[in-house]
């Protein structure tokens, strides 16, 4: 979309990759690559209002720690 200076088809790519720790996500990044071939004005939307509720909600997703300690059985 012209109006945000945005490939449609890097930025699935980029939710795809994201989608490894942001479970949150995953559906709306799976019907959204549907179309990266030739999304739509309603495609771009809906990108953008992802992107928005990432930047608005980044406190969500899986986190890795390297020093956890498996409780003792």
């Amino acid at each position: 979309m012209e109006e945000y200076k945005l490939d449609y088809a890097s930025g699935i790519r980029s939710l795809i990759y994201l989608s490894q720790t942001r479970t949150d996500i995953i559906f709306a990044v799976n019907k959204l690559a549907k179309y990266m071939r030739k999304p739509g004005n309603v495609h771009f939307k809906a990108l953008i209002h992802l992107l928005r509720y990432l930047r608005d909600n980044n406190h969500f997703g899986v986190k890795f720690f390297s020093n956890y300690e498996r409780p003792s059985l």
